[in-house]
């Protein structure tokens, strides 16, 4: 073997093996604590939020903090993942409280049907990472022993096969969604196509769900006396047989909070009352576009002030120039999406 052909052996593999570490390190690796949506959730002002939305990829692309303030005058974020485990929400509901004394908290608690207890070790590291602010992770130290063996050390593509989870993908959006607080639009049309459901029929949550069902309920009951705490989905068409049976288990978490003091509003159970167009308010199934979103951010507004008579706090100047700053950095580009939209209307 000739000597340039050892050299290109030798060579190549030293190539590519930078390569593809600088490739980590450029793209893959970009999934940190400043870039999550928990670790910006938290670079928020404290005490500033009159509203914190928790969930899922539906309460992300399904609610418009930046209209909600400028058309009802109520400062919100939304926290969330996707998914947002159960006991996720669970830890973060006192650092919330902590750092934000919201007037309500609604929680989409669509995860109480289809997650496990024997993931929740993921999602806690996953959130525990995510945070830059010592004594929640402290908190969290205190409950889970093997959080002392997390380390911030970066693993060659230790993301980027996760898919379900999106984490490289929506490292890509999280800077716009500071400014947007939380929310990601979509652009998206889909027709659905609705199922009806049975009139008055349940099904039981799930072991792991009935579970979790209880500690959210003792969670928010330890802070109902400065925190309005409402369950429930934002608005989808039953479109599959999964969320026929989601239909018939949330249900049955209306029947059994219905003495705790939480509110329920699930907005899947009467998707009309939102006045959304199943031809043209969805991105797919479940997720709302930017168009529906606005419309479930007018439902939720008027429910909040009219049904619960939630106020607002009293406002920092800073506080209304931040939130108005939010929303106009972001009119321009949340208008293009909606005229996209609406163009795919015929």
């Amino acid at each position: 073997m000739k000597k340039s052909e050892v050299a290109k052996l030798i060579i190549f593999p030293i190539l590519l093996s930078g390569a593809l570490i600088g490739l980590n390190f450029g793209l893959f690796a970009n999934v940190n604590k400043d870039l999550t949506s928990y670790g910006q959730f938290y670079k928020e002002e404290e005490k500033c939020l009159d509203v914190v939305i928790v969930g899922n990829s539906t309460i992300r692309e399904g609610f418009v903090p930046t209209y909600f303030w400028k058309e009802y005058g109520y400062t919100s974020r939304t926290f969330s993942a996707s998914p947002t485990h159960p006991e996720v929400i669970i830890n973060a509901i006192s650092h919330i409280i902590k750092y934000q004394e919201p007037k309500a908290m609604f929680i989409d608690v669509n995860g109480l049907t289809y997650q496990n207890r024997s993931d929740a070790e993921f999602f806690i590291k996953q959130y525990f990472s995510a945070l830059s602010l010592q004594d929640l992770k402290d908190d969290l130290l205190a409950k889970y022993t093997y959080l002392k063996d997390v380390e911030d050390e970066v693993e060659i593509f230790k993301n980027h096969n996760n898919f379900r989870q999106q984490q490289y993908w929506e490292s890509l959006v999280y800077p716009s969604q500071f400014k947007t607080k939380g929310y990601y639009p979509r652009s998206e049309v889909h027709k659905v196509n609705p199922l009806t459901p049975e009139e008055n029929k349940t099904l039981p949550l799930p072991e792991d769900g009935e579970y979790y069902l209880k500690e959210l309920v003792k969670e928010c009951q330890k802070y109902q006396d400065q925190t309005t705490f409402i369950f429930g989905r934002t608005p989808r068409y039953n479109a599959t047989n999964f969320e026929l049976n989601e239909t018939y288990m949330f249900r049955t978490i209306k029947e059994e909070i219905s003495d705790t003091g939480i509110y329920f509003a699930d907005f899947s159970l009467n998707p009309e009352r939102v006045n959304l167009n199943p031809n043209y308010d969805f991105r797919d199934d479940d997720h709302l576009n930017h168009v529906g979103a606005k419309k479930f951010t007018d439902c939720f507004a008027n429910y909040l002030s009219n049904e619960l008579g939630i106020t607002k706090k009293e406002k920092e100047q800073a506080t209304i120039d931040n939130f108005d700053k939010a929303y106009e950095d972001t009119k321009k580009y949340l208008d293009d999406i909606e005229n996209k939209i609406k163009k795919r209307y015929s």
